[in-house]
């Protein structure tokens, strides 16, 4: 099964974690990859989307489902916050100010 490169990279980042805290408790007496240089991996810009394509994918949510207009207030608390999703969802209106 091919797996992405990051996620191989998230994998063996939480790997290596999971050795250093097995040394550090004991569990074991030498780190199997301690010697191996760490695998860079290569950044992947992503672009920003316009407010034009922004609005365009709400316009497409208000006709496509009943919740489109919901959903279109949530992706612009969303652009214009830089909140993430689930700090969004876990905004009470005592927060907002």
């Amino acid at each position: 099964m091919v797996r992405a490169a990051r996620t191989c990279h998230v994998a063996l980042f939480c790997l290596c974690h999971v050795l250093k805290a097995a040394k550090r408790d004991r569990h074991i007496k030498v780190l199997p990859v301690e010697d191996t240089p760490w695998q860079k991996m290569e950044t992947k810009s992503r672009r920003l989307y316009t407010m034009d394509e922004i609005e365009s994918i709400i316009r497409a949510g208000h006709e496509a489902s009943k919740n489109g207009r919901q959903f279109g207030d949530y992706l612009r608390f969303l652009v214009c916050t830089g909140a993430r999703e689930q700090e969004a969802l876990k905004t009470r209106w005592d927060d907002v100010d």
